[in-house]
Formats: C-alpha cells, structure tokens, sequence
C-alpha cells in the first residue's frame, strides 16, 4: 500500500509539472483538481503523464476523468479539459494516451482487451462519454480502492480485498487456499495457478463498495 510520504512526493512532483506545462491563470484549477484526487493512484499516474507529456502541446488543466471502459484494475479513460477530451489508458502504476475522444484507434491489442468488436465502436463509445457532461459516479475511483476492479468485476488476483469463495474471509488472510491446495505455504507460480483454478471454479466474489479489509461477510454455505 502506497504511504502518505510516497502520495505526498507524487503530488509534490506533479504540481511542479504543472507549473511549467499550464497557463499562470489556469494553475490553481489544475492544482485543485489534483489535490481532490491525490489518494488515488490511477488519478496520480494519469496527471502525472499528462502534464509530462501533454498531448499535442496544449496547456490546459485537467478538469474531469470520465471512465470509458474497465478491465482487471485497467481504465480506458476520457481526459477533459476546458477545450479537449483525450483518451488515455491508465492503471495505478501507469498512463498511456491514444487519441482524442472520437478519433479511431489502429492498436487492435487495445481494442482486444477492452473488448471492442472494432474501432467504430470505441471512438463512439469515447464521443460519447462526454467527461464533463457525465455524472460524478463514472469516475475511476469509485472502483476497489486497492485494485481498482468496478462494482461487479472480480478483483485482480492478489488482491487484499477479495473475498473467500469458500469461508468468506479475506483471500489472502485465510487458510482455505492452503487447505485447498494441501499444503503450507504458496511458494511458486505453479501452485498461485493451481489455486487461480481453483477459485474460478468455485466462482470468485466480485467487488462490491462495501468490501474492505474488515468487511463482514453476509455470505454462508
């Protein structure tokens, strides 16, 4: 889990970005924005890219994210500023820009992996969401605040937050993925697939808001 000395260096240093890469009338917009958002991780990799590489030289703040698509902890994301939405795809580690919001896309892995049947389908889908005209509820970070899996997806494994299938604990806190394996500890990737099996086999709990490292589970049997 990331500390608040490591927070505060990652604000820290987008602020100075922001310095350098926005108009002087336009800063303290940027800079509000960025300190709503300064505890989640995705929001902070997002700016970060964007006021280090700004797309097509422009020097707007960033105003609203909107999410497009989510996938396994991965947003597709639409970027708004006063004038222009851009779509990125962000996680909390990294951000990646694709286009403007409405322009097709060539890169048939992203395609792929945000399931689109096709580009036409994706530049409409981004047109379409509009990031200032959405309500505040798209937003990324309504998603676990760990892995960032939305309400109905499963948690990307690993996750401190999944629930057990099988006691209804927490995952990585209780017994059962040793017992189910019959051993005592998990110590190589072969036994991490082994239990990933497993768990979809029993059928893996997806996220819901109220999941936590404390949540009390209303699941038996």
């Amino acid at each position: 889990m990331i500390t608040q000395e490591e927070v505060q260096k990652e604000v820290d240093e987008i602020t100075h970005l922001i310095r350098y890469s926005v108009k002087r009338k336009d800063r303290d917009k940027a800079v509000t924005f960025l300190k709503k958002h300064r505890n989640d991780p995705l929001y902070l990799s997002l700016l970060k890219e964007f006021y280090s590489a700004l797309p097509e030289g422009v020097e707007e703040p960033v105003l609203q994210v909107t999410t497009i698509r989510c996938r396994c902890g991965s947003s597709l994301v639409a970027v708004s500023t006063d004038k222009n939405e851009y779509v990125y795809f962000a996680d909390k580690k990294r951000a990646v820009y694709i286009c403007r919001a409405g322009e097709k896309v060539d890169e048939q892995e992203i395609l792929d992996y945000f399931d689109y049947p096709d580009s036409d389908e994706m530049s409409t889908e981004s047109q379409n969401s509009g990031g200032r005209d959405q309500p505040e509820q798209k937003e990324p970070s309504s998603g676990c605040p760990v892995c960032l899996a939305v309400v109905g997806e499963v948690h990307e494994f690993g996750c401190p937050l999944e629930v057990c299938p099988w006691c209804d604990g927490q995952l990585t806190h209780c017994n059962c993925r040793f017992d189910k394996l019959g051993v005592d500890e998990i110590v190589d990737e072969e036994q991490l697939l082994s239990l990933f099996e497993l768990l979809n086999e029993k059928g893996r709990i997806p996220y819901k808001k109220e999941q936590g490292l404390s949540y009390p589970s209303d699941r038996r049997g």
